[in-house]
């Protein structure tokens, strides 16, 4: 044989006995690990203390949001300032200090109607408009409001 084959040969026993110890040490190594977790648990009896994190304490009362403008002329349910968040949404802060989304419901313009009658809602932009038959929002013109 030439001697290029042997070594190729040998080369190739011998990447093949590596793989086999590097495997066979890892297999160890992992029954270690799992071993010493098995043996790391507390006696009974014990009481184990819950590290004091910002999730544990109790966060303190909402504030609108950085940024969030105060929507002109609504009110929330007690007369809170209604807030317009960072997506279009409107919240109020409640008596417990968070904020309270309003519903597309509690947009409603108040003793105000389309002109078969539907209810007339306060759009995001302030704009007033009602829902058609097909329930695409139609907007009502300035003048007609």
């Amino acid at each position: 044989m030439p001697q290029t084959v042997i070594i190729y040969l040998a080369m190739k026993k011998l990447i093949g006995f590596l793989v086999v110890i590097f495997l066979c040490s890892s297999i160890d190594g992992l029954a270690q690990a799992k071993t010493q977790k098995v043996t790391q648990k507390p006696a009974t009896g014990q009481v184990k203390k819950a590290a004091v994190t910002p999730q544990n304490v109790k966060k303190e009362a909402e504030k609108p949001g950085q940024g969030d403008k105060v929507v002109p002329g609504q009110k929330g349910p007690d007369g809170q300032a209604v807030y317009e968040g960072p997506k279009g949404g409107q919240y109020y802060i409640n008596k417990n200090g968070n904020k309270t989304y309003l519903k597309p419901d509690d947009n409603v313009v108040p003793g105000k109607k389309g002109p078969d009658g539907q209810t007339v809602y306060l759009g995001p932009k302030g704009g007033q408009y009602y829902l058609n038959k097909n329930g695409d929002k139609v907007y009502l013109s300035p003048d007609k409001k």
